[in-house]
C-alpha cells in the first residue's frame, strides 16, 4: 500500500526503489499512516537525496527493515 502511494508521488521510483523509499521511512518513523501527502514527498525526496549520496542506502533500509517489494500493476 504505501509503496502504491510512493510511486503515485513519485512515479519514477521502480519497485525496488519504492520498498527502499518506504524502509526508509520506516526507519525514522513508528507509523506512515498519520503521514500526510506533503510529508510522503518530503521523505521521498530525502530519501533520494541519501541514495545519490550513498548509493545502496534505500536497499539497505528495505533490508533492514524487512520490506518486501510489492508487484507494479499492469
Amino acid at each position: 500500500m504505501y509503496q502504491r502511494i510512493i510511486r503515485a508521488i513519485d512515479p519514477s521510483l521502480s519497485a525496488v526503489d519504492a520498498a527502499g523509499v518506504e524502509g526508509s521511512m520506516r526507519l525514522q518513523h513508528g507509523t506512515l499512516d498519520a503521514l500526510s501527502r506533503a510529508e510522503f514527498a518530503a521523505e521521498i525526496r530525502l530519501a533520494r537525496e541519501c541514495e545519490a549520496l550513498e548509493p545502496g542506502h534505500l536497499a539497505r533500509c528495505r533490508v533492514t527493515m524487512g520490506v518486501e517489494v510489492e508487484a507494479l500493476a499492469s
